[in-house]
């Protein structure tokens, strides 16, 4: 294959990699998922105000949803640049940019490595399949923290190539690049302000790393022209590290507080935690994960659909296989191999395992080892005419398959009515009715009841509230607030009113609310048949079926 071909297939590869991570991004998932709309709103607030939604200056942990859900800022800094750039009316597409342009460069990422540590054709291989990964494809769109977590690692192994570090062979001294080496020290450092996981993973496959490359390591740290860069890069690591080594260090509780709440070891005995975590950690190398069923919770995988192509399967056999034979002739497959042992070891020990999140920092590995099981099976076939009409056949049966996976994603899963439900589309469309109309009253009345029979959810309405008006950070900040725990063992609080907005529509709240406001203006978003006024308008979903009634209601009955 020459180089202006290759050129060209990458390309290629780029335009559908861009096309199914940016096509309708804004509208597909339909709605937003409250994660995604706690970060978008926390970036909506300090690009507004330099706080986050809570009050807290230039924050490093984001509180979400209660005392017990303090997540890593980096993302939501990520989205601030997307917010302003696209204004109040764009605020969904902005919070989704960032995971969509960032897997894309993940992409191309890749490749790059792929051929610097191995060769150009596994290369192509390894950005195809990324490209085509459900499970990569999901992250994508999705704006939430964990659709960082497969860049980090991808990203500084780029610059650390590039830099000619540490995958040289032992004898050569050729002079190390210090930029990008420093640049590759800061990634692995702020990949720990990306996810939890990776405050477990990143540290594990340093290690590994380390031992792995023992020997150019020692080789470059004596003295010579070379110990600048890698003291440089060190530092780096260092100064971007320390701030969230601090605040673990000096606030335990408010760092660990969301990993304590998850993990087997906070909620079971030692040895029922030991078995539980054993088996979690093997089901993540199990077919029905990987290549069948994938994540159970739909918000994170399309059911009946697996976390890889299911082509991938003999491809990513040969893969581990090639990379085992080959350990000594190139060290970086017994890195491969010693990082596809390690990704479960963050999901593994909590509960809800496999977790397509909070394993997602293992899924490039995935598809680099399938390139090399697939470039390795064309290289063994002598016969160049046999081997093109093989890799040709290969394409297609990888091409279909993906072609499958993003046509059930966008056709199947997006449009799937519990999964509008669970993205709480209708409550976004109800906003987008409120929004012109909404000064207008003194109270609004947000529904906040339970269906039973998973018609709709409401799931931290609040938050998708402020985001898809949306509620100006300053109004937020100033407003009071009613914030409960159910329990004081709770680690999830609940908002039950902000300002003029209420979230519930139960009859002894509004009995109360009309009782010291007799003569106020209300407007209802209710559920269908829950209150009863003059109709304004309906929230109907794809089929036509009633979500949400907008209803004007002055005076309420409760006032009399």
């Amino acid at each position: 294959m020459t180089r202006t071909s290759r050129h060209l297939a990458l390309a290629a590869i780029l335009t559908v990699a861009a096309a199914t991570r940016l096509l309708d991004l804004g509208n597909t998932p339909p709605g937003i998922h409250h994660d995604e709309a706690s970060n978008g709103y926390d970036a909506y607030s300090i690009l507004k105000t330099g706080q986050d939604r809570w009050g807290e200056s230039r924050p490093v942990l984001l509180e979400a949803f209660g005392r017990e859900d303090y997540r890593a800022a980096l993302y939501a800094y990520l989205i601030i640049p997307f917010h302003a750039l696209l204004g109040p009316e764009q605020l969904i597409l902005a919070t989704r940019l960032p995971a969509a342009l960032i897997g894309l460069l993940t992409i191309a990422s890749l490749y790059a490595l792929v051929a610097r540590t191995h060769n150009a054709a596994a290369a192509l291989w390894a950005a195809l399949f990324l490209t085509l990964s459900p499970w990569h494809l999901q992250l994508s769109r999705f704006g939430h923290e964990s659709s960082l977590t497969p860049a980090f690692t991808i990203f500084a192994l780029t610059l650390m190539a590039y830099a000619r570090w540490p995958f040289q062979r032992d004898n050569d001294h050729t002079k190390l690049r210090t930029l990008p080496l420093a640049i590759a020290g800061a990634l692995f450092a702020l990949s720990l302000y990306s996810y939890p996981s990776m405050r477990v993973f990143t540290p594990a496959f340093l290690v590994a790393a380390a031992v792995i490359y023992r020997r150019p390591i020692l080789n470059s740290v004596r003295p010579g022209r070379n110990r600048t860069a890698v003291t440089t890069a060190l530092a780096m690591a260092c100064v971007f590290a320390t701030p969230i080594v601090m605040l673990t260090i000096t606030s335990w509780e408010k760092t660990m507080a969301r990993a304590q709440q998850v993990s087997l070891f906070h909620q079971k005995g030692l040895v029922e935690a030991l078995i539980q975590t054993a088996s979690q950690y093997a089901a993540h190398f199990s077919p029905e994960w990987l290549f069948i069923d994938g994540d159970s919770y739909p918000v994170q995988s399309p059911p009946g659909l697996g976390q890889l192509n299911l082509v991938l399967a003999p491809f990513l056999i040969a893969g581990i296989f090639t990379a085992a034979r080959y350990c000594r002739q190139n060290r970086t497959n017994t890195l491969l191999l010693a990082w596809l042992l390690l990704y479960p070891i963050a999901a593994a020990p909590t509960d809800a395992a496999p977790h397509a999140l909070r394993s997602a920092c293992g899924l490039p590995v995935f598809q680099w080892l399938a390139a090399i099981g697939c470039h390795a099976i064309l290289s063994s076939i002598a016969s160049s005419s046999r081997r093109a009409a093989i890799a040709t056949i290969c394409t297609l049966a990888v091409t279909a398959n993906g072609a499958f996976a993003i046509r059930d994603y966008f056709f199947g899963w997006a449009r799937d009515p519990w999964v509008a439900a669970l993205y709480q589309k209708d409550l976004c469309d109800a906003m987008r009715v409120v929004r012109p109309i909404r000064h207008n009253y003194d109270r609004i009345y947000v529904s906040n009841q339970y269906s039973a029979e998973r018609r709709w959810y409401s799931g931290e309405a609040y938050i998708i509230v402020l985001l898809a008006l949306p509620i100006e950070p300053e109004d937020f900040h100033a407003w009071s607030k009613s914030i409960i725990y159910e329990r004081p063992t709770d680690g999830f609080h609940r908002v039950e009113s902000f300002g003029p907005f209420i979230m519930t529509t139960r009859t002894d709240v509004l009995e109360r609310s009309f009782k010291a406001r007799p003569h106020q203006r209300s407007l209802f978003i209710a559920r269908p048949g829950e209150q009863h006024g003059r109709l304004i308008d309906t929230v109907t979903d794809e089929n036509g079926t009633p979500r949400f009634e907008i209803i004007d209601l002055c005076p309420h009955p409760h006032a009399q």
